[in-house]
């Protein structure tokens, strides 16, 4: 396996370019940012490559999932306790929903 110590990336030549950087201006550490980001894609996908198409399959899922992008907060502090309880929320409605899911229809049609 190879040790890498540089890792260099064009931003410039993505086509995505102004977000990556308005992103980018956004972390306090780049290093340490996506360093975190690479870690969760390890401990949600493990050792493959991001762009195979099941990965992406299960992150268009996850995307599609969020309501809207969390608001820059420089001068505000984040309220994780509202995050996790509306995700908790949507937990318990999947699960009720999985359970409910030939609630309404008529057996005698099948």
């Amino acid at each position: 396996m190879k040790e890498r110590k540089n890792v260099t990336w064009r931003v410039g030549e993505q086509s995505e370019k102004e977000k990556i950087n308005k992103w980018l201006d956004k972390q306090d550490n780049i290093q340490v940012s996506l360093a975190n980001i690479v870690m969760h894609m390890i401990n949600q996908f493990g050792y493959v490559n991001i762009t195979d198409y099941q990965v992406q399959k299960q992150l268009y899922g996850k995307i599609t999932e969020i309501k809207q992008p969390i608001e820059d907060t420089e001068n505000e502090e984040r309220d994780t306790t509202e995050t996790f309880h509306v995700e908790k929320d949507d937990k318990k409605n999947d699960s009720k929903k999985e359970k409910d899911m030939y609630d309404g229809v008529d057996l005698d049609n099948i």
